[in-house]
């Protein structure tokens, strides 16, 4: 994927989320500024070569988690057999996404969506490793 088709991704759910309740445009709305986030960081180019990568996180992060926000709040039951994306997919993501940001995710939310039936795989590996990064010390010694 080029530079040109981000953009134009990027175009088109924003003529989509124009429908305030159209949950779907938000999620893949939500879903692009992630992808787009992990790709710009394996690609440069994307973004600039000049621009600092971590620069973009915050901004996309932010973008990204606004819109999953929000396709919850216009369909709290969310589910997409097509894409197999759940209203608790965008839940574990948004806990992913709260603890990226350094705010509190409680071993409980974890839990609790991980023995959700209608989890999909990306999902599980997800939460799976969830548990490791919330009890993450990187200074053990103080």
């Amino acid at each position: 994927v080029n530079a040109y088709e981000w953009d134009l991704a990027i175009t088109n759910f924003d003529k989509a989320i124009t429908n305030k309740d159209d949950s779907d445009a938000y999620v893949g709305m939500g879903g692009t500024y992630l992808t787009l986030l992990g790709q710009a960081n394996k690609d440069p180019v994307l973004i600039g070569p000049w621009i600092p990568f971590y620069t973009f996180v915050g901004w996309y992060f932010e973008k990204a988690q606004a819109r999953l926000e929000h396709a919850l709040i216009v369909d709290p039951d969310y589910n997409c057999p097509h894409d197999q994306i759940s209203a608790n997919d965008i839940k574990a993501t948004l806990i992913f996404l709260r603890w990226i940001q350094g705010k509190s995710v409680s071993m409980q939310e974890v839990t609790a969506l991980t023995d959700a039936p209608d989890i999909n795989q990306g999902s599980r590996q997800l939460l799976a490793v969830m548990p490791d990064l919330i009890t993450y010390d990187p200074y053990p010694q103080f």
